[in-house]
């Protein structure tokens, strides 16, 4: 266990920092802090919580407690700001929810869910004033870009294209991807050119190209409309599209998780907007379309029932491949069931709709969902 003077020495230079710099963030002398390292002094107590959010550890890191126990301190202290935080949105108190995640942001700098908290609060309810809210939020977003897990990114992307202002979208372009450079542009340029220029290869990846496109146009995030009501519409126009590009009378096909998500999100939008009975009736089709999604066995490919689409086969978790003519080969490289509970964990869908989550119909609803796992 290092004495503190030793750990402010250790943290000080790995932060690559002198002594009159720790000095001038603390607001005391050199001298004290070289009293500090040499064991000669200690920082008084009310340091101790600035110092330690300084150098992004714990108070009881600096302290020197061992590491089991301060990461068990961690994970309770997040598992509190969690709970915080879903208490707020129960309760649809954006304001706290944003204090809290922000002030959880501060005391867990590496810690990016929240990061991505905070700063979705502000792009989708400006809790504060824009001036306020802007100069917190690039600080956010730029934190989350530095992550190297591009999911973050993404996220940190998104939200920058809701919230900055117009003018300096273009100094966030060195991290979008160019559309040229992603694997299934690549491949249908492959296809279309040079040796290994092959028709029925390029039309197979055309079509699992635009079936990728429009799925993504399709998604199920719950953006929190300003008119709930109108966007319960969007969900019906994107429900006749798909209607158009699959065989209605067969509901086993390669659209059905993404029709199951349409219909719980727009279910959402219904019970948002007061509209309750709209709101089971959707929620009772997804439910049952979710139903139908755990009675495929997991190594089974769905068809899309369209010439659009007539090289292509769809997990029943909704990533297309491509196949063969004739039926689909499908050797699962792990559990699915995995990668469908990480999409949506639609038996926590209560939380979505505190307004009706203790109704009996809600609770009838939801003992009808199988597990994940199942």
């Amino acid at each position: 266990m290092l004495p503190i003077g030793e750990r402010i020495r250790s943290l000080r230079r790995a932060k690559d920092e002198t002594q009159e710099d720790l000095a001038q963030v603390l607001g005391v002398s050199y001298q004290a802090v070289s009293r500090w390292e040499n064991g000669d002094a200690y920082p008084d107590i009310e340091l101790l919580p600035k110092l330690a959010a300084h150098y992004g550890v714990t108070t009881d890191e600096l302290l020197g407690a061992d590491e089991e126990t301060v990461r068990a301190d961690k994970e309770r202290r997040k598992q509190e700001l969690f709970d915080e935080i879903n208490r707020c949105i129960r309760e649809k108190d954006r304001k706290k929810q944003y204090e809290t995640a922000l002030a959880a942001f501060r005391e867990f700098p590496d810690e990016y869910r929240f990061a991505n908290g905070a700063a979705e609060i502000l792009a989708y309810f400006e809790p504060v004033p824009r001036e306020e809210g802007l100069p917190v939020f690039r600080e956010l977003t730029r934190k989350m870009l530095e992550q190297s897990v591009p999911t973050w990114r993404f996220f940190a992307l998104r939200l920058i294209y809701v919230y900055e202002d117009e003018d300096r979208l273009k100094d966030w372009n060195a991290f979008v991807p160019p559309m040229i450079l992603s694997r299934d542009t690549l491949m249908e340029n492959r296809y279309m050119k040079g040796p290994y220029c092959d028709a029925e290869n390029a039309t197979a990846q055309k079509q699992l190209n635009l079936f990728n496109l429009l799925t993504h146009c399709f998604t199920n995030g719950f953006f929190r409309p300003a008119d709930p009501g109108a966007s319960a519409e969007l969900k019906d126009l994107e429900l006749r599209v798909i209607d158009c590009l699959r065989d209605p009378s067969d509901d086993r096909d390669g659209w059905l998780n993404r029709r199951m998500c349409i219909f719980l999100s727009k279910a959402w939008m219904l019970f948002e907007a007061g509209r309750k009975e709209e709101g089971y009736e959707a929620l009772e089709k997804a439910i049952r379309l979710y139903e139908l999604l755990f009675s495929i066995p997991e190594e089974e490919m769905l068809l899309c029932n369209s010439p659009l689409f007539s090289k292509i086969a769809v997990t029943r978790s909704g990533s297309a491949y491509r196949r063969e003519d004739g039926a689909p080969e499908w050797q699962p490289a792990g559990s699915e069931n995995e990668i469908l509970s990480q999409i949506i964990d639609i038996r926590r869908i209560s939380v979505l709709f505190p307004s009706v989550a203790e109704e009996p119909r809600m609770k009838a609803l939801i003992s009808r969902i199988p597990p994940a796992g199942s």
